[in-house]
């Protein structure tokens, strides 16, 4: 990939998420690097979860994930 490319795809990256530790560049390059990978549909959805919490409004998606499990427990005893 050329320089431009680069800082192209990496002004964009910034746009979307929020990077301001070196902490945050290592987990969304993990998180590209694994969604590349054969992974589970679990994991997947794992992935994607993680990679919200780079965004700048990391509550909703947080939110959305967890009233869906909500609706999928079984209340009854």
């Amino acid at each position: 990939m050329s320089n431009k490319n680069n800082v192209e795809t990496h002004k964009k990256l910034r746009k979307k998420y929020v990077l301001k530790e070196k902490h945050d560049l290592e987990i969304l390059a993990l998180c590209n690097e694994l969604e590349a990978k054969r992974l589970s549909k679990s994991n997947r959805k794992l992935v994607k979860l993680i990679k919200t919490q780079l965004e700048e409004d990391w509550r909703t998606p947080l939110l959305n994930v967890l009233k869906k499990i909500e609706k999928n427990i079984d209340c009854t005893f």
